[in-house]
């Protein structure tokens, strides 16, 4: 198994790249320069001797201004309350992390002392921890906030991270400990008052369950990307989970969390997706990645002073998650009536060169028609031969005229077929239920969406790669509208397509080809 470190928020991660810069470098004016007072900042290692630490970040609470500074040197800075965090690092890679709020006055000389034999080792272990000879390893996490916000933090192995007590106004402990085995993690996350031991006993009992499945996807290697998992709300123990494997999926990870509100991040040079999770005690959920039926999602044609245009990216998504594939290859034509009115070729985001917006003129009020063809392009990562979602078709018809200015009416449909397994196939003799999640969704700022009411809702499917097709079954109650794909007599593909009709006759018709198998 490979084991990625994870990344604590820093001060220098977290606001270097936003923040105005508070010192670079340069003696600051002698006229401003007598209003200062001077911080200086001492540091002492767990053996009593001083040492000099670069980077200390000094960051201003008011205006967020960051600081970078060295020890033993006393730096001039504008009268304010100052956030002073930094770690010191033994020579066995035993790391202290010390963190303070002071208040610098005009003319008035502050200094604080880092004293890392006044650290306090941070533990955090399990009611019932992984006995001798498990394949559990476990990480500790620390950072040290003011208001909620982290402006200085370390990660390091249990009984190489101290943390030194503080009592300054505001400053707060945040910790957390990961646990990982192959197919198995424990993530937690707790604070405390930085005055306050940092020891934690954490009940397991009182941990949710997130069966997280990697499918094999599309791309050889899955594009070499695995999710990763950190809590959603900005907070003071927030960091970047690292990838528990980086390796072709089917695979299954057993996330075991704290409660509260977590996000799973997927991405890579080949797709960008997103969940967030509420984690409950005792409760399990699923959560996939590389699920069927990639296909259309969110983003509909609009009209505005006498154009059409139709974003392509999100030709290619997964039905459920959020984001979208990073390898779209679209073409796009539209049709007054039956004329050809224009049309392009290569459109997506497949390379960092595509254009990906279609525009298009609305010349004359008539019935138009916009027809779009994409496929994942192989620039990105190559594509395996037996991949599902080979080809998508997203076509709508609605009237429109010059002076038109609105989202199109139509529905996309995202297909969610129950029952697959983790080779995303159903099983042969068996009927599969397929959800249908009706998409419609204001994606383009200043335009105001067409009103629009689903009258009917058909779907297709087609065993033979879209050679014929087959009307479904299909029911709407309270819960929504779902089709279902009676039991196939033998192992194939099925393709999957949708034509729903709002009550002004406008129609959006999604089509997604090999949309998952039958063993």
């Amino acid at each position: 198994m490979k084991h990625t470190r994870r990344r604590v928020l820093t001060a220098a991660a977290a606001v270097a790249a936003a923040a105005p810069a508070l010192l670079a470098g340069a003696a600051p004016p002698a006229a401003a320069a007598s209003a200062d007072g001077t911080l200086t900042v001492t540091t002492v290692n767990r053996s009593g001797a001083d040492v000099v630490v670069h980077g200390i970040s000094v960051i201003d609470s008011a205006t967020g201004a960051l600081a970078q500074v060295d020890s033993g040197v006393a730096t001039p800075l504008p009268p304010g309350r100052y956030r002073v965090g930094t770690k010191i690092q033994e020579p066995d890679i035993t790391d202290t992390l010390a963190g303070t709020i002071v208040t610098v006055r005009a003319g008035v000389a502050t200094p604080v002392t880092f004293d890392a034999r006044q650290g306090r080792e941070l533990k955090v272990g399990l009611d019932d921890p992984p006995g001798p000879g498990s394949l559990y390893t476990q990480e500790l996490l620390a950072s040290i906030c003011d208001g909620g916000v982290a402006f200085t933090g370390t990660t390091n192995a249990p009984g190489k991270l101290f943390v030194i007590p503080d009592a300054s106004v505001g400053a707060t402990l945040g910790y957390g400990s990961v646990w990982t085995a192959p197919g198995d993690v424990i993530e937690v996350v707790g604070g405390e008052a930085l005055t306050a031991p940092p020891v934690a006993s954490v009940d397991l009992a009182t941990l949710g369950t997130v069966n997280t499945e990697v499918r094999r996807g599309p791309w050889s290697g899955n594009g070499g990307v695995a999710p990763g998992v950190s809590p959603s709300a900005p907070g003071c123990m927030q960091w970047a989970s690292g990838d528990v494997r980086q390796t072709d999926g089917p695979y299954r990870v057993a996330y075991h969390l704290s409660m509260g509100d977590w996000n799973w991040f997927y991405g890579g040079g080949v797709a960008a997706w997103s969940a967030d999770r509420t984690v409950r005690e005792g409760e399990t959920s699923t959560l996939v990645f590389n699920g069927a039926v990639s296909g259309p999602v969110r983003y509909l044609p609009w009209t505005s002073k006498g154009t059409l245009g139709f974003f392509t990216a999100g030709l290619y998504a997964d039905p459920v998650l959020d984001g979208r594939d990073l390898s779209v290859k679209a073409d796009v034509a539209l049709y007054r009536g039956s004329t050809l009115v224009a049309s392009r070729k290569g459109l997506g985001n497949s390379t960092d060169s595509a254009v990906r917006t279609f525009y298009g003129p609305v010349r004359t009020s008539a019935w138009y028609t916009l027809k779009a063809h994409a496929v994942r392009s192989e620039t990105v990562a190559p594509l395996r031969p037996d991949r599902l979602s080979t080809a998508v078709d997203a076509a709508f018809r609605f009237h429109a005229g010059p002076g038109s200015k609105a989202v199109a009416p139509g529905w996309l449909t995202r297909f969610v077929p129950a029952g697959l397994d983790f080779e995303n196939s159903a099983a042969p003799g068996t009927d599969t239920p397929v959800r249908l999640t009706l998409d419609r969704t204001s994606t383009q700022a200043g335009v105001p969406m067409w009103p629009s009411t689903v009258r009917k809702v058909e779907v297709f499917a087609s065993p033979d790669g879209g050679g014929s097709w087959r009307p479904l079954t299909v029911t709407h109650t309270t819960a929504g509208w779902s089709a279902l794909l009676p039991a196939q007599a033998s192992p194939t593909s099925v393709s999957l397509s949708a034509r729903v009709t709002d009550t002004g006759g406008n129609t959006a018709v999604t089509t997604v080809y090999r949309a998952f198998t039958v063993r």
